[in-house]
């Protein structure tokens, strides 16, 4: 049984979960789907009339797995749309697929000019779509297809390379039938937390980031191996997950796509230099999630997996910890103490001190100064590090659920920005893994920060000078 189970999955929605912390919100999926739809309904009516044939949409990628997950380190919500442009032999209107490309882009110009929510789109446009940019961390991808009414087969319109085969939906049919019903939603989960580990692990390489596509399938080949039958916690699940693509990719580079048909073999389109960093990180992975899951308590498992998944992690509730000596129970590092101090401006004069282990309160728009006071107690080679784990609605809706910084000083700033219960976390590491750490619960209000000097002060604060 895993240790961490319940800090990724649970079927308490109200309860912080890692599934919880990487998956779009309910109303977040019902805005991408407003966005979507939209589009779709312009797209229907506009092209036909620029260039006298029907089309039809087909949604693709992550959005049709159930596999999505929020955009982490500045990146968007990415939903593929196919635009399938039907003709057959004896239809009167035929395009090549540099004039499908052009009517399809001319059509997204036209829709962005009229769309208070699109913020731009893509010029050139990429190779094997159109893109729009929108508000709230999104993008929708517009790839062109032509559909042949008579052969059913579809080919991708691509700006170099001509016509591609390409059949999404027969993508949707794989992964459908490759997992058994009851174990789809797990699998889901699990490509989910190896998306969210890539897009963290990657912030600063994206070069050596796999695509989501290649991800998934090797999740998905590996779940249905090692994972399916098993009965698995995810934390379980996902680290037998890793062992086994680990393996995989050692034995060959080559991820074979499952669609036959699709004349783009290998999803593995990482050049070599890439690939090798990309397994030098998923080494470093599969070495965390051995540790987690061979952990016999769930906060020392949870400490071992937040070397993967940083603030997205949550923590157990408790005050703080620290690593203790199995055999005699003798605390090896100190905790660390910390104080706040809450300002009107970043490093200014105090207006309240806390030192009882949280903030019970602070305005948005506030700086908060975390002060560590006990940092001569900690070892010489200890590294600080401050994680901030964003909670609530606001900080959800905004999909900043927290950042890390390492910092050998004795403070560190933050911002006060959301409305909720929020935590800072000062982990004391020691040769890469925390030993000690300690929990600040911090609650914001909704209510802006209060005018320094109110421009209209009631009279009775005014003072004035008594003639004598």
């Amino acid at each position: 049984m895993g240790a961490a189970k319940d800090m990724f999955y649970s079927n308490d929605a109200e309860r912080e979960t890692l599934n919880k912390r990487v998956r779009p919100s309910d109303g977040q999926m019902d805005l991408l789907r407003q966005r979507k739809d939209d589009l779709e309904a312009h797209l229907k009516r506009d092209i036909p009339v620029r260039c006298g044939v029907q089309v039809s949409m087909w949604l693709q990628g992550s959005y049709k797995l159930h596999t999505l997950i929020r955009p982490l380190e500045r990146q968007d919500y990415d939903v593929d749309m196919g635009v399938y442009f039907e003709w057959g032999r004896a239809s009167e209107v035929k395009l090549s697929q540099d004039e499908l490309r052009s009517v399809l882009q001319d059509s997204l110009q036209h829709f962005a000019e009229g769309d208070e929510y699109v913020k731009s789109v893509e010029v050139p446009p990429k190779e094997r779509c159109s893109r729009a940019y929108y508000e709230k961390h999104l993008h929708i991808d517009l790839p062109g297809y032509h559909y042949s009414i008579d052969t059913e087969e579809t080919r991708l319109a691509t700006l170099s390379g001509g016509w591609e085969m390409s059949d999404p939906e027969k993508m949707v049919d794989w992964f459908q039938e490759r997992l058994d019903g009851d174990a789809r939603a797990q699998a889901r989960r699990v490509v989910r937390y190896l998306k969210a580990w890539s897009a963290l692990r990657f912030r600063e390489d994206r070069s050596a980031q796999p695509s989501s596509l290649m991800l998934t399938v090797l999740a998905v080949n590996a779940f249905v191996e090692v994972a399916q039958d098993e009965g698995l916690d995810d934390d379980d699940a996902l680290g037998a997950v890793i062992d086994e693509v680990f393996d995989r990719l050692s034995a060959s580079s080559v991820v074979e796509n499952p669609v036959e048909s699709d004349q783009d073999r290998n999803l593995n389109r990482l050049g070599d230099a890439e690939f090798r960093r990309f397994m030098d990180a998923l080494a470093e992975l599969r070495g965390i999630a051995r540790s987690a899951t061979q952990a016999d308590e769930e906060a020392d498992a949870v400490a071992i997996w937040t070397d993967a998944f940083d603030y997205l992690m949550p923590l157990p509730d408790i005050e703080g910890m620290v690593e203790v000596d199995s055999t005699n129970s003798m605390v090896l590092v100190t905790a660390p103490i910390v104080r706040v101090d809450v300002s009107a401006e970043q490093g200014g004069v105090p207006r309240r001190v806390f030192q009882n282990g949280q903030v019970d309160l602070a305005y948005k728009g506030e700086w908060l100064r975390f002060r560590l006071t006990n940092r001569q107690y900690l070892p010489r080679d200890a590294v600080i590090r401050w994680v901030v784990r964003n909670l609530g609605q606001d900080a959800y809706d905004e999909n900043d659920l927290g950042h890390s910084n390492l910092d050998d000083g004795t403070y560190h700033d933050e911002h006060a920005e959301y409305h909720g219960r929020h935590f800072m976390d000062c982990e004391v590491r020691v040769d890469g893994r925390i030993h000690a750490l300690t929990r600040i619960p911090v609650a914001i209000t909704r209510t802006e920060l209060p005018p320094r000097h109110p421009a209209n002060r009631p009279a009775y604060t005014r003072l004035r000078q008594r003639r004598r």
